[in-house]
């Protein structure tokens, strides 16, 4: 039982915020005080208030980055670092229906990325909806086959769904893949 729960819970280090940080980057260096005279002055440019939802973010200040984000989407609809945050913020504030949202606006404009994708597919799970979320992952998987943690999480959803074949699939896949490392081999 205990490797089933270990598989079950495999990919999970992949977390969200941090896959989407490779794509909306690090804080401004700028100080925080010079980033809010930026907005103050000028409220309707994008880039200032990304800027700012973005430091807000590193700070873990997820409120205030989400105010910052959303209306620096909705000056600029195509800032995918200002949407990708956005999705973030949404959710480490556990706003996980928003995320979402955030996200299939990403992928409708960037159906291959592969982050986005198990991003998305990640967050279909944890609103319990295995389907949609097996569904992202063979998504991220065919974008690029070397995705092993979105192999896991398929592997897991495919046991919640009684998939049984196909999650053996993806543990044999893994298996190939790196045959040495131990508790792929002792999964199956």
């Amino acid at each position: 039982m205990s490797y089933l729960l270990e598989l079950l819970g495999r990919g999970l280090e992949t977390g969200i915020g941090d896959m989407l940080s490779r794509i909306y980057g690090p804080a401004s260096t700028s100080p925080l005080e010079q980033l809010q005279c930026n907005v103050r002055n000028h409220p309707d440019r994008s880039d200032f208030r990304r800027e700012l939802g973005i430091r807000h973010l590193r700070a873990m200040d997820n409120s205030e980055a989400i105010g910052q984000l959303s209306i620096a989407c909705q000056l600029a609809a195509a800032d995918v670092a200002a949407r990708a945050a956005l999705a973030a913020a949404y959710e480490a504030n556990s706003a996980i229906d928003d995320a979402c949202r955030q996200l299939e606006l990403l992928i409708v404009d960037a159906p291959e990325d592969s982050r986005l994708l198990f991003c998305l597919g990640n967050c279909y799970e944890r609103l319990q909806r295995p389907a949609e979320a097996a569904e992202r992952y063979r998504a991220a998987i065919a974008v690029d086959a070397r995705f092993d943690a979105a192999r896991e999480r398929l592997a897991a959803v495919s046991v919640a769904l009684g998939d049984d074949a196909e999650a053996i699939q993806q543990y044999e896949h893994l298996r190939r893949g790196v045959a040495d490392e131990t508790w792929h081999l002792s999964v199956l």
